[in-house]
């Protein structure tokens, strides 16, 4: 009697395929074991401070009887920006950030100048047409403030 074994590669495939699941389950743990995840940065406490009074800021600017306002003339190329008059007769400091959601690179920051009728005119002809968040903090004696506003700045028209 002839006998003559086939080869069978199916207990072969089997352990094969137990193999790189378990080499690849053990990877998979080995990796996300070594990345380090922080939740809480280390100073937490400061930055949550700073929240708080970045909170009490818009909070104050949105209690005043009359509001920021903030606004693009097309002809002109300026970014207007309009703090309450009575604000404005106290000679305020602070700053204007221009925030540009799309390209980080292109953010500005500006001292804010106000003229007598509490009015700060930034150029806006170098800007890159389109969409700006313009903030705007200011102190007014021990008191600061804060106002932040989306402008469209566009090419010079009519």
């Amino acid at each position: 009697m002839n006998s003559t074994t086939r080869f069978n590669p199916w207990p072969y495939a089997i352990i094969g395929t137990f193999i790189v699941f378990i080499s690849g389950t053990v990877s998979l743990v080995v990796f996300s074991t070594r990345q380090k995840l922080d939740l809480v940065s280390a100073d937490y406490y400061e930055q949550e401070i700073g929240y708080q009074k970045q909170m009490e800021r818009v909070a104050r600017t949105q209690a005043m009887p009359s509001q920021v306002q903030m606004n693009f003339d097309r002809v002109g190329q300026t970014i207007r920006i309009a703090l309450p008059v009575d604000h404005a007769s106290q000679h305020p400091t602070g700053w204007v950030h221009l925030y540009r959601p799309s390209s980080a690179h292109s953010d500005q920051d500006v001292a804010l100048s106000l003229n007598a009728q509490g009015v700060h005119q930034l150029q806006a002809g170098t800007l890159a047409p389109g969409f700006w968040k313009v903030r705007v903090q200011w102190q007014v004696g021990e008191i600061e403030y804060f106002a932040e506003q989306g402008v469209v700045v566009g090419p010079a028209g009519t």
